[in-house]
């Protein structure tokens, strides 16, 4: 059954919506079927119905984790990051701390643009609390209005496994928004045009 879920998972955020709904059919009322509905409608857009879905399947089966993440997930990308923080935190609570669901909660924080959700999502390196605290720099940086020593270092470490071109460019734009800003076309910093005698 889990693998069944994880292919589910997995077609419904990587193949087109029509492609979700031929592997899974609308007549198909297995579980894999309905986690696989409830992510594609909310990713085309339909939160309301994705919600309800969703919450069916977190009757069906109260402790699946993955249920309250993609919940979150999807009132974090509908734009409720404050609806979001909850499910999101009982998904931690479920999983035991699953470093992917506990970034995913780290972003909910941040999105709310409260100081206190922020410092919670920074944590406390010293006590190693997993994800969100190998992240607390970017975090840091994006609340001080350090955003390109963030892209800088979201840069450096982006390089895993088939990371290495989101590494590149993740670094080459921080390097950009760093460079001092250039002369106009005008040669002059501030637009003006230099008169000639």
């Amino acid at each position: 059954m889990r693998h069944d879920m994880a292919r589910a998972k997995i077609s419904a955020f990587m193949e087109r919506q029509d492609t979700v709904y031929r592997r899974y059919p609308m007549s198909n009322n297995s579980l894999p079927a309905r986690y696989a509905h409830a992510i594609t409608t909310y990713l085309h857009g339909d939160l309301r119905s994705a919600l309800a879905q969703i919450d069916a399947l977190i009757q069906q089966q109260p402790n699946n984790p993955y249920f309250y993440e993609v919940r979150g997930q999807a009132l974090l990308e509908g734009g409720k990051p404050q609806e979001a923080i909850a499910p999101l935190r009982k998904a931690v609570a479920l999983s035991n701390n699953a470093p992917l669901i506990e970034m995913l909660l780290g972003q909910a924080l941040v999105a709310t643009s409260n100081n206190a959700y922020t410092d919670e999502a920074i944590g406390d390196p010293a006590r190693g609390r997993g994800a969100r605290d190998r992240s607390a720099d970017r975090l840091h940086a994006a609340r001080n209005g350090l955003w390109p020593q963030g892209r800088l270092r979201a840069g450096r470490s982006g390089v895993g496994p088939g990371r290495l071109s989101f590494a590149a460019t993740t670094r080459r734009r921080a390097i950009l928004l760093r460079a001092p800003k250039r002369a106009s076309p005008s040669g002059r910093r501030d637009g003006s045009r230099l008169t000639t005698l």
